[in-house]
């Protein structure tokens, strides 16, 4: 089986070895030939304007580069922030689901509460006198013994 040159590129990388050809850019070089200078160029205009237009890709490639990392940085951000935007997602429906518990806690309470002040026991108001008591002296010697 005879092999063509074109079989020595892939599809994708395949590029026509045309030296008129400057890609997107656009223009080509001319060429040399009879009576032409061998450098390509023919005035020193020609040099000048290939050398800005050289100078004028490079910058251009520079700041392709400076903005593929700018985007790259952005991605990365923008995959922190949804990381965490699930993060503190999950962090809040664990104290919704915390506060219903305790809405349930204490409504129970004072349901307990209310039974036991629409009993009209004298021993029930005993009790809490007492314990009041105890809770002042209790911080009266914690706040004398500290100071």
């Amino acid at each position: 089986m005879r092999r063509r040159p074109e079989d020595n590129f892939s599809s994708s990388s395949y590029m026509p070895s045309n030296s008129n050809s400057r890609g997107a850019y656009g223009g080509g070089m001319p060429q040399a030939g009879p009576g032409r200078q061998s450098n390509y160029y023919s005035t020193p205009e020609d040099r000048v304007r290939e050398s800005s237009r050289n100078m004028f890709e490079e910058e251009n490639n520079r700041r392709i580069g400076d903005l593929a990392g700018q985007v790259s940085m952005l991605k990365e951000l923008t995959i922190d922030i949804g990381t965490e935007v699930r993060s503190q997602n999950h962090l809040l429906d664990d104290m919704g689901s915390g506060f219903l518990r305790t809405d349930g806690l204490m409504g129970s309470t004072m349901r307990r509460l209310n039974k036991m002040l629409t009993t009209s026991s004298s021993r029930h108001m005993l009790w809490l006198v007492a314990f009041v008591v105890f809770v002042f002296i209790f911080v009266y010697y914690i706040i004398r013994h500290k100071g």
